[in-house]
This record gives structure tokens, sequence and C-alpha cells, in this order.
């Protein structure tokens, strides 16, 4: 990174999150450039035993019309292939990734395509104003007078305001919602914790799943579930499926819950009232609200009874999510997936929630 760069214009140039640029950079700091200039940083990576990859360029890498700036002194047109804005930088002098971001807009740098102007030369930011120590006593301001090394502050003329009225406290969370349960800081930080890597997780579940939960142990019950039939967040088809080629045909798992089954299907476009979940069942995969709106009704309708008359466990949650494959007491033969009891163990470690390792149901 150069002197003039931000984090904000790196992330932007790149079109990564700003969340993604710190978990590939945990030392980083944004609020340093001075610090910063000079290193080197990653924009692309992944995490050991993790299939979740974080930064890179987006799936589109196709730059779209860029507009130069109005103060653009000097432009420069783009001669070879594959070319980044990190190789435009390295051959020009007092140009940094921010400044390129700055001065073209909608530039994507992953991607330069020949024959594209960009501009190489505009206005400047103004640096950022760092804290300073107390002023010397040679440099003390008109309104001060100094005894020894002390700086005193005079009283001015200027009428004293009244202050603000304080802002309202926010409302309190409803009883057995998430946010009453956890909050973003230690959700996010459990679900890094536990090999968990997604931006917005926390953001989207307490808008799309707002029935109540009886405790932090339904919590990690639930997270556990969801977390293994989307492999880790990361798919919302039954991949092996998607052809139409399985057991329930087109009626493939999909969502966080993996909805399978015609009836399923059918029941959950009545419930909720949605007529596209049966006669176009993609939207479960594609849409993050009607995503949502299905765990919520399939844990509320099939799961939770279990948990409160068979007791709060993973396994009577299987029962219900998975019962003919993975519970004995269904006919199943498989024992709970190891992948759903370490998520669900891992989830309730981290939310104090004291449940116990269980692979029978």
């Amino acid at each position: 990174m150069q002197a003039s760069d931000t984090c904000e214009g790196v992330t932007t140039a790149f079109g990564i999150s700003a969340t993604n640029y710190k978990i590939l950079n945990p030392t980083l700091n944004c609020f340093d450039t001075v610090m910063m200039a000079g290193n080197h940083y990653c924009l692309s990576g992944r995490y050991p035993n993790s299939t979740a990859v974080f930064g890179g360029a987006p799936s589109n890498t196709t730059s779209a019309e860029v507009k130069l700036s109005d103060k653009c002194a000097s432009t420069l047109t783009i001669q070879q292939a594959n070319q980044t804005c990190i190789d435009v930088v390295r051959e020009h002098a007092n140009v940094s990734v921010s400044l390129l971001s700055r001065w073209n807009t909608g530039i994507n740098c992953w991607n330069l395509p020949v024959g594209s102007k960009i501009c190489i030369q505009g206005d400047f930011p103004d640096l950022p104003v760092k804290p300073t120590r107390l002023p010397s006593p040679s440099a003390v301001p008109s309104n001060t007078e100094s005894i020894g090394t002390a700086v005193i502050p005079v009283a001015t003329t200027t009428p004293a305001e009244s202050p603000s009225p304080s802002p309202p406290p926010p409302p309190k969370p409803a009883p057995g919602s998430i946010p009453s349960l956890i909050n973003q800081y230690e959700f996010d930080r459990a679900m890094q914790n536990c090999g968990i890597w997604h931006d917005s997780l926390y953001t989207s579940m307490i808008k799309g799943f707002q029935a109540p939960l009886a405790s932090r142990q339904e919590l990690a019950i639930l997270l556990g579930n969801i977390a293994h039939e989307s492999g880790h967040f990361t798919a919302t088809r039954e991949i092996a499926c998607r052809n139409c080629n399985c057991r329930y045909g087109c009626w493939y798992g999909r969502g966080y819950i993996q909805l399978t089954g015609e009836g399923n299907y059918q029941q959950a476009s009545w419930a909720l009232g949605i007529p596209e979940i049966y006669s176009n069942p993609e939207v479960v995969a594609d849409s993050e609200e009607v995503n949502w709106a299905v765990v919520q009704w399939f844990w509320t309708t099939a799961v939770q009874w279990r948990l409160y008359q068979n007791g709060m466990s993973l396994a009577s949650s299987v029962q219900a999510v998975n019962g003919y494959i993975e519970c004995g007491s269904m006919g199943g033969w498989a024992g709970i997936n190891s992948d759903r009891a370490r998520m669900t163990q891992c989830f309730s470690d981290q939310f104090g929630a004291g449940l116990g390792w269980e692979d029978y149901c």
C-alpha cells in the first residue's frame, strides 16, 4: 500500500467487503495510513480447513464504462491484457490504488481492458488529521495562558449553549428474538471461531427469522442444523441433485434448511402465502427473504414442538430434519451426521449454552 491508500479506497477499487479485507489481514490498522504504507496486504484467500474464499475478483470481472474525474490532468491507455491497478501503481510514481479509484469512478482493478483509458493524475484528497500532543508553551493559542509547562484555557465570552437533549434509547428486542439472545459481536465471533465466514449472516437472520426461540441452546441447535444442511452457509441448493436426478426429482433440497419433497414445498407455499415456492421452487434458493421464511416455517412447524416435548437436544431436532436417515429410533441407519453434531457443539460452546455431544437419536 502507498501513503495515499486507505482501506476504503482499496476495497472499493477491488470490489471486496471491508469485513473480508479485515479477515484476510487481521493486523490491519485502517486508521493509520502511515503505518500501512509500504506493507503488502492480502486481497483474496481462504483459511485452512475452510472452503469459503474471502475477497477475490467478483464473479463478473468485466469492467463497466469508467468515468474519469473532471479534474483529471493525465490519462493512460491500457496496452497489455490482464493488467490490474497494481500493475499501474508499480509503473507510475505518485499513484496509488485508492487514487485510481478516486479518479476513475466504476473502475474494476482486477481487470483493465486493453484499449481502455484511465486517469493517472487528478486531485488529491485531504490527508486525515492525526491527533497531536499537547502544544508547547510557545505555540499556545491566543485563548490560553501558559503556566510552566501546563496549558490552562482562559474563559471566553462566548455564551454557553444549552446541551442538546439525549436521543431516546433504542427499543428493547422482543423476548426470545435472536437479538435478545445474542448481539452481533458475539454472533460474528462465534461464527468465525466455528469456521464460518459470512458478512451479513446476523443481519439477514434477524430480519428473516423473527419467531421466538426458547434459549441460546435452541439457537445453537438451529444454527448447527442449517449450517450443516447448507454446507456452512455456502450453498442453497442440494449440489448432487441439481439435475433433478435424485429421489425427489426437481423437488430436491433448497435453502438453508434444504426444503425437500413436493409435499413440503406445497405446504410451505400455502402456509407462507408465497405461491412461487410451489410454482417456482428456485425462489427458495435465490431469494434471501424466502429462504429465511422457509427456515422459520419449517423450524416452528416441524422442529420446535419436538424440542419442547422431548427435550432441548440436537437429537430431537434431527428427528424432524433428517430422522429417517440419521435416527435409529425412526428406522435410520447413519446416526447423527458428525458435521451436524460438531457444528452444534461448537455453537453451544461459543454461546455458553451447555449442550452435550450427541451422535444418536
